[in-house]
């Protein structure tokens, strides 16, 4: 399993100076990180590479130019100065970021007089979007470059096919970040995150044209009040007043054609976006250098999305709910397993044949699934109610925290939907009376025969994502929107993005946070046992801890970080991570996180 670096701690150690918020900066997109995203790194002094030098030959051309990769000040311009005027007009370095495994990895010769052939070993590779993705095991990569003189000094006029840019892992460490980009989505007046990877050089501004930018594929169905057309920043540059930490974003007078709604989900998505920068407290959007973008109700000062009406849903979950035999309790993790918890909402008794228990946010409503996966059973005010069989193979149910609540599950239908082969994914809405709620399935024109074996909901409600199994038979994590109709009923799940690429034998799923998942799945690089993997949505893969070596059967994260994750075991044995390890917690076959 690959394990990235922890980027701050590289970065404090290098860093001096203050961070210019008006350079260059790549084309964006979405992606996700490493362990988890925080606020802005301290500010790193970008030193600038050496430019050709005079006489140098062609090999040391093409190797002072892969170096200058690493340098995106002023839209490459150091590396652009190893080109040709020709080959400088067509190179665009933003379309694809290959991090390799080292410089002494590169290995350069000379196939003919004007033909520089150079091959690197790519551990990783940031796409146009800013989302990276593991190579699961790394691959050897072979580029030619063609020279030619220009007054006598070597310069390269034609790049490889295909070629954006070549980094070192080390480079890449200390000059890019990742930082979470939010998006508005109108009918919940949520914000959810989505990360993205940024040269640390201009990293405001960055962020500022990410959140004009189209949203990712997976999100557009729901993030439906983006800005009109030919909404952009007027000056390439998002300055930031030092003495106020004000960052003022000014638009195009396209933003004055922008709907109410339009206007205070942008609003929110910059607040909440910008405010992650360093040195950035708040933010006015204003067109044209003049006036102040208005919306109704828009505070005179706004500092957060919540004066805009709009929230970062946030997970404070300090009690869990331990399952003993028949038995279900609260406990206080901080407290250890033995303790009891506060809360004064009764549990029912939930006899063994009832497994992948799930418990509403309030802990009012449980719900399971027969031993046999055929039924679905819930626990209202200490009554059961059992559904009449709808599905097989249904998975662990999941919990949307909205108002009112919804028990998501998937499985195989008994009537298949015409044109399907494939699982089926119903809800349930807790506001319909138990004895009666119908699973009511939604579209899923995408999945085709797949199968959906594992699904946890994201804690805003708005994303859920899915262990999914070809008919190949192969497995991918999966992560869709939930589309609504005007009502706010589910209506469908939107075409997934597909993470945790390095990955095999995906097991389960959960939330580790809002841009983090955790899963039981096995990796491709070493073929090793299935064991607990983090998985940033865009980022690269990490071990959640030391591998148990115990067959693993379920995962829970709390929702707060990688910190608060909890495995159940097939022997029925519920682990606690602690640091770099894994402890069993004494009398627990299972455990539930509410609201998941």
């Amino acid at each position: 399993m690959r394990r990235t670096r922890l980027l701050l701690v590289l970065l404090a150690l290098a860093m001096v100076g203050t961070l210019s918020a008006c350079s260059g900066l790549p084309s964006s997109s979405p992606v996700q990180a490493r362990a988890s995203i925080a606020p802005e790194p301290a500010p790193v002094v970008n030193v600038r590479p050496p430019g050709p030098a005079t006489d140098a030959s062609a090999r040391d051309i093409v190797r002072g130019f892969l170096r200058a990769n690493a340098y995106t000040t002023d839209d490459y311009s150091v590396a652009r100065e190893f080109l040709t005027g020709a080959a400088s007009a067509t190179w665009d370095p933003k379309k694809e970021l290959s991090i390799n495994t080292g410089e002494r990895d590169f290995v350069d010769s000379m196939t003919d007089a004007r033909t520089v052939s150079v091959t690197a070993r790519q551990s990783a590779l940031l796409d146009a979007d800013g989302r990276l993705r593991d190579t699961a095991t790394p691959q050897t990569r072979t580029g030619s470059f063609t020279m030619q003189r220009v007054d006598g000094q070597w310069r390269i006029s034609a790049l490889p096919k295909g070629f954006g840019a070549w980094i070192s892992q080390d480079d890449f460490d200390v000059s890019y970040t990742a930082q979470k980009v939010y998006y508005a989505v109108p009918a919940t007046k949520t914000l959810v995150a989505d990360v993205r990877w940024f040269p640390l050089s201009g990293l405001t501004t960055a962020l500022a044209r990410a959140v004009l930018r189209p949203p990712p594929a997976y999100l557009s169905p729901v993030v439906t009040a983006q800005m009109p057309q030919g909404t952009l920043l007027r000056v390439d540059a998002v300055p930031v007043d030092t003495s106020t930490g004000v960052a003022t974003v000014d638009l195009t007078s396209a933003a004055l054609t922008a709907s109410p709604a339009q206007r205070t989900a942008l609003w929110a998505q910059m607040l909440a976006t910008l405010s992650l920068t360093r040195g950035v407290r708040s933010v006015v959007i204003t067109v044209d250098g003049a006036a102040r973008l208005e919306t109704p109700d828009l505070p005179q000062d706004p500092t957060s999305p919540e004066d805009l009406g709009y929230t970062v849903v946030q997970v404070n979950r300090t009690e869990l709910i331990a399952r003993s035999a028949d038995q279900l309790r609260w406990f206080n993790p901080a407290a250890g397993a033995s303790a009891g918890g506060s809360s004064s909402v009764a549990l029912p008794s939930v006899a063994k044949t009832w497994t992948q228990l799930g418990v509403s946010a309030d802990g009012r409503q449980v719900v399971a699934v027969s031993a046999d996966g055929t039924t679905m059973s819930r626990w209202v005010a200490g009554r059961q109610f059992t559904r009449p069989v709808f599905g097989t193979q249904l998975t662990r149910p999941s919990f949307a925290s909205r108002t009112p609540s919804e028990i998501w599950v998937a499985g195989t239908p008994l009537t298949p939907a015409p044109g399907s082969a494939g699982s089926a994914v119903w809800f349930i809405s807790t506001s319909d009376p138990p004895q009666s709620a119908p699973p009511q399935p939604v579209d899923l024109p995408w999945l085709g025969a797949a199968t959906i074996t594992a699904i946890a909901v994201a804690a805003d409600g708005d994303r859920i994502a899915m262990v999914v199994r070809s008919d190949s038979g192969a497995t991918h994590i999966n992560v869709s929107s939930i589309i609504r109709d005007a009502s706010g009923h589910p209506t469908a799940l939107s075409t997934p993005l597909v993470v945790g690429d390095g990955l095999q034998e995906v097991r389960d799923v959960t939330w580790l946070d809002d841009s983090t998942l955790g899963v039981l799945a096995r990796s491709i690089a070493d073929n090793g046992a299935v064991q607990a993997v983090q998985v940033p949505i865009g980022g690269l893969l990490e071990d959640l801890g030391q591998d148990p070596k115990q067959p693993l059967l379920a995962i829970r994260g709390v929702g707060d970080g990688p910190s608060d994750v909890y495995l159940i075991t097939t022997a029925g044995q519920v682990l606690i991570h602690e640091g770099a390890t894994w402890s069993p917690m004494s009398g627990l076959s299972d455990l539930v996180v509410p609201g998941t």
